[in-house]
């Protein structure tokens, strides 16, 4: 991917190492040559404001995360486009964490081929995860001035797939002795399904969730906007846009299954009169045969109250909706629905 740095894109070569093992990146003519550092970072941390958040959640091993860093010999970062002399070293780069790719370093997160630092200047990063939406979607994937930019998601089968971007990490030097801090935050909302109660004498499982009238697929936008008279204050403000909105049907349906507690991600979206859902459940009498059973649609707004107004207007972004479920012979399914803050991993 080659994208618009106005003073050109880095020739990344390899060149031997200072041991065998290791391989080392050439940052070009503009760079005053290679430190015997790698560029690392810690276990990225979701959703929190800072490292000492006791909320904190940390990103999970087995996945791997996207990088891009952009290089400037001297200076201060003054813009992505603008920062004098400035070149894309680390372009678009995968970090898995250093027990999965099976690298001497411990505890961090690294690529390979491995990334030293150059002798002097600073770097810029930014990041978004899973890495894997870069092959993904190729044609629609950027990033650059204007942070993540994906045309066309969707959270795919089961709504599985997540969609995560880091806040931008300015004018580093080194890694430090346990790498760069990272805190990603998540694009999408959640929505879980729970069982609500219980009774000794009959056992009701979830067995899946299904879900139409709701937007399937978005245009997204970090939205990093270069207006601070700080630089390094430069935030995301991430939005979402439907040029042509395309539905989740009733015939061709969100289908959320694979545990007790089924989970989606979605996009971001209010929440019509035609969002629906089906529960599909099983009931188990005492020590008899499980009897499979299935929901009339429920609207997933909830009951409008006297007032006129929803019980729940829209998913929004980075929030978790968790709908409890309780399963009467009066009314068969009736739920509540818990709004809180979302910080798990993808």
């Amino acid at each position: 991917m080659r994208l618009g740095i106005g003073y050109g894109i880095l020739t990344v070569g390899l060149m031997l190492g200072i041991a065998s093992a290791c391989v080392k990146v050439d940052p070009g003519a503009a760079a005053p040559g290679l430190s015997t550092c790698a560029v690392t970072f810690q276990t990225p941390i979701i959703n929190a404001a800072t490292k000492a958040d006791p909320s904190k959640v940390e990103y999970p091993q087995e996945s791997s995360f996207g990088v891009y860093g952009l290089y400037y010999q001297s200076g201060n970062f003054s813009g992505w486009e603008s920062t004098p002399g400035a070149v894309m070293y680390i372009d678009g780069v995968e970090f898995r964490h250093s027990q999965a790719s099976g690298t001497s370093e411990q505890g961090v997160w690294t690529s390979d081929p491995i990334y030293y630092w150059p002798k002097g200047g600073k770097m810029t990063f930014g990041a978004w995860s899973p890495y894997s939406l870069k092959e993904e979607y190729a044609e629609g994937f950027s990033y650059g001035k204007s942070g993540l930019a994906i045309s066309g998601f969707s959270s795919g089968t089961g709504g599985a797939t997540d969609l995560m971007y880091a806040d931008r990490v300015y004018d580093q030097t080194h890694s430090g002795a346990d790498g760069i801090d990272l805190v990603f935050h998540h694009s999408l909302a959640a929505l879980k399904f729970k069982k609500a109660g219980s009774d000794d004498k009959v056992t009701i499982k979830i067995t899946k969730v299904i879900v139409w009238g709701i937007i399937k697929k978005g245009n997204f936008s970090e939205n990093v906007i270069e207006s601070a008279t700080s630089p390094s204050s430069y935030a995301s403000n991430p939005q979402w846009e439907f040029s042509t909105a395309e539905y989740y049907t009733e015939e061709a349906p969100l289908t959320i299954g694979g545990s007790e507690s089924p989970e989606a991600y979605i996009i971001p979206q209010d929440i019509s009169d035609s969002a629906k859902m089906k529960v599909y459940y099983s009931v188990q009498v005492g020590t008899g045969n499980p009897v499979q059973a299935v929901s009339d649609p429920i609207n997933m707004a909830g009951k409008k109250t006297s007032d006129g107004t929803q019980t729940i207007a829209n998913w929004n972004m980075s929030t978790r909706y968790i709908y409890n479920l309780t399963f009467t012979s009066l009314h068969p399914i009736r739920f509540s629905i818990d709004v809180n803050d979302w910080g798990g991993g993808n």
